[in-house]
């Protein structure tokens, strides 16, 4: 479970809410990290592409053996894990040895701890000024009916969103 709080009232986000927006995978096995070899060897082989280079060739060639691995650092980097970069994480690297069996895992909490990383990474740096992690889930998050059918983003109030904008 990630949980948020940017100076006032506190988020909970869980695994199971990426579930319910994405319809994916909420099973058990978390997706660990890799050891030190397996990254410097991903690094060496994805450390240099940029985001436009996977996506030229994954429109160019799709029956390469590494096409799974380009397809899945172009989602995960463009929409469900984003960073401020134009190129791959080094973090995002982990993910590929998991492909083959990549249903069997809990890419809920992978996508909310991510998410909460790259929050408290921009609330921690005043000079960073832009943020990672996926906004379209907390987007979807934020319009999906609570249990009395209220929207979370409706529970906002104006003063909260004024403290909100003036957050650094």
């Amino acid at each position: 479970m990630g949980s948020y709080s940017p100076g006032f009232d506190s988020l909970k986000l869980l695994p199971s809410d990426v579930q319910v927006v994405f319809d994916l995978p909420d099973n058990r096995i978390v997706i660990k990290d890799i050891s030190v070899t397996r990254k410097d060897a991903l690094k060496i082989k994805w450390g240099g592409w940029t985001l436009g280079r996977l996506k030229d060739d994954l429109v160019r060639d799709q029956e390469t053996e590494d096409f799974m691995e380009k397809f899945i650092l172009f989602v995960l980097e463009n929409f469900l894990c984003p960073t401020t970069k134009d190129k791959p994480s080094e973090e995002l690297f982990r993910v590929i040895p998991i492909i083959p069996e990549s249903q069997a895992h809990n890419w809920g909490k992978f996508i909310v701890d991510w998410t909460v990383q790259q929050a408290d990474k921009y609330y921690k740096n005043v000079k960073q000024n832009s943020i990672g992690g996926c906004t379209y889930f907390l987007m979807k998050i934020a319009s999906i009916p609570m249990q009395d059918n209220t929207p979370l983003i409706k529970l906002w109030t104006k003063d909260m969103i004024q403290r909100a904008l003036q957050m650094p």
